[in-house]
């Protein structure tokens, strides 16, 4: 227990070093276990640097959160939505958003809708990427932006 204690800490100090703003660091409770790290703390800190787009700094956050908890479907989509954003791992934005889907993430159709743009715009697949805006309109038949994708992508595909 205190090795996994020493390696939370580590975790959460490299990953998302908060130099400026040391914290006293509190014991949450997961699956029973002191895991010595703030999950709270580090979570506000992910979502700020999110916010801010300050993509690979929230990335890293959301690395810890998830090595912490891999049940939090919320945790994957934003680092899928930070990868993306950064340009340069389509494939780790497309992994983490179905983790996402795979972990209930409230807001599927989001995640689905990201998905059809990953493998329209960015991977230039129009055919899985009308697949992902069908499931984004089985949860929400009517999301314009979805359905003018999913139009553009299959006119894309007659081309």
């Amino acid at each position: 227990m205190r090795v996994k204690t020493i390696l939370g800490l580590l975790v959460f100090l490299v990953a998302c070093n908060n130099s400026n703003q040391q914290k006293e660091i509190n014991n949450d409770k997961a699956g029973g276990q002191q895991t010595g790290v703030d999950t709270k703390a580090l979570a506000e800190r992910a979502n700020l640097f999110y916010e801010e787009s300050k993509y690979q700094k929230a990335i890293d956050c959301y690395d810890s959160l998830i090595a912490l908890d891999s049940t939090k479907g919320g945790y994957y989509f934003k680092r899928g939505y930070c990868k993306s954003s950064l340009l340069n791992n389509p494939y780790g934005a497309i992994a983490d958003y179905k983790k996402a889907i795979e972990r209930n993430y409230s807001e599927k159709k989001i995640a689905y809708l990201d998905l059809g743009v990953e493998y329209w715009i960015v991977l230039r697949k129009p055919d899985s990427a009308i697949y992902y805006y069908n499931e984004c309109l089985k949860l929400d038949p009517n999301n314009e932006k979805a359905k003018q994708q999913r139009a553009n992508a299959m006119e894309d595909l007659k081309n």
